[in-house]
């Protein structure tokens, strides 16, 4: 595979040092390599201290700031490698961006206390919530993606990666829910694998959240459906029970 290119690199500010009294957020993102094509993924963590208790945003803090990449570090201790690459300006803001170089950062903590999610770029921009509305995204966040396409598109060559969608596996029975996910899905009618919508999500017992490749969604019957026959088009993110 031909090494992915990120090119927000061309509207940052390298400075290591930020002097100004403002609100720092970390726009972190890490490049998954395990589909078919490169594709993003974006930290948010939960809000803590506002009336939107428990919302998603980008990890903030508020300025000055000595050293960017000290700071980076302490800010993401869950990850063996970080890497700073640079702020922008936005709405009188600072929006440092973070490299997680790490192989493997997807999280499977329980939902409940799972502080910080690796959102797809679908999640984010077309949906602004994970887990069929269980979390909401802060739309500050979802403004700041959109304001510039170089910030979720990642380019092989001169191709653009394709953003994947992101679809679930869903049971009404837990232990089903495990070993799906341990041993990977089986196919319904022995042609497809069968992934549903977020809103397939209400009253199930667990589910398995996937990106999606080269598959576009279809509706059966009043669902949304991805319809896949080979595994090689899905990446498994997250998996989660509700008891």
């Amino acid at each position: 595979m031909n090494t992915p290119t990120y090119n927000f690199f061309k509207h940052m500010n390298l400075d290591v040092k930020i002097d100004i009294s403002c609100k720092v957020h970390f726009v972190a993102y890490h490049i998954d390599n395990r589909g078919p094509v490169p594709f993003l993924l974006f930290l948010l963590e939960r809000e803590q201290e506002s009336e939107k208790e428990g919302w998603l945003i980008f990890p903030t803090i508020t300025g000055p700031v000595l050293n960017m990449r000290e700071t980076c570090a302490s800010i993401f201790p869950e990850f063996d490698k970080v890497e700073y690459t640079g702020y922008v300006i936005s709405e009188k803001e600072i929006y440092a961006f973070v490299h997680i170089l790490d192989a493997q950062c997807t999280m499977q903590t329980p939902i409940a206390t799972n502080k910080r999610w690796m959102c797809l770029v679908d999640e984010v921009l077309n949906y602004g919530s994970l887990l069929g509305g269980r979390l909401q995204i802060n739309q500050p966040c979802v403004n700041f993606l959109f304001s510039n396409e170089e910030f979720y598109t990642l380019y092989v060559g001169r191709n653009i990666c394709e953003i994947p969608n992101v679809a679930y596996m869903t049971s009404d029975n837990v232990k089903q829910t495990e070993i799906d996910h341990h041993f990977g899905p089986t196919k319904c009618d022995y042609e497809h694998y069968t992934f549903e919508s977020q809103d397939e999500l209400l009253g199930k017992s667990g589910f398995i959240r996937y990106a999606v490749f080269h598959t576009m969604p279809k509706t059966t019957n009043g669902k949304t459906c991805w319809f896949v026959r080979t595994l090689d088009s899905v990446v498994s993110l997250s998996y989660h029970t509700i008891c």
